[in-house]
């Protein structure tokens, strides 16, 4: 009788474990269907909150227009162009400082030389040429050019 019983035993054990298997199968299909409905909520929820996002701007307020700056100046193989100097100059004045109107002291060499022409245009054309010293004075340090 005693191995009667341990087949019976044994016999409901294995009943007990399929049943229990069949459980744990029941329950692992469960849990995918429930990860794959919270990856979908989650997807939803990702795109309420991008709606929310937009919808939390004005309607009157647009997204900035990023333009890249254009380049200043010609295009290239533009030709050029400034005024000629005349042919005809008429009156030469020289520009050519003694004393520092700063500090009323001599001043140094000459430093460097420019020229402007002036074009007065009047009843008649009159050029003037303008010679421009630069110097310099060793008192005040400042370095000065008339006009």
């Amino acid at each position: 009788m005693g191995l009667k019983k341990a087949l019976k035993l044994i016999e409901a054990q294995r009943e007990s474990i399929t049943s229990y298997k069949k459980i744990v199968e029941n329950q692992e299909k469960i849990i995918n269907t429930q990860n794959e409905i919270i990856k979908k909520l989650e997807k939803e929820i990702e795109e309420i909150k991008k709606v929310i996002k937009e919808k939390s701007k004005p309607a009157f307020v647009k997204e900035d227009i990023k333009e890249e700056p254009k380049i200043s100046g010609q295009k290239e193989g533009h030709v050029g162009y400034s005024r000629h100097v005349p042919e005809r100059i008429d009156y030469v004045k020289e520009h050519n400082p003694d004393k520092c109107p700063n500090c009323n002291r001599d001043l140094s060499g000459i430093q460097e030389i420019r020229e402007r022409v002036i074009t007065d245009m009047e009843v008649k054309i009159v050029n003037t040429k303008h010679i421009i010293y630069r110097k310099y004075c060793s008192h005040c340090g400042n370095s000065l050019a008339c006009f």
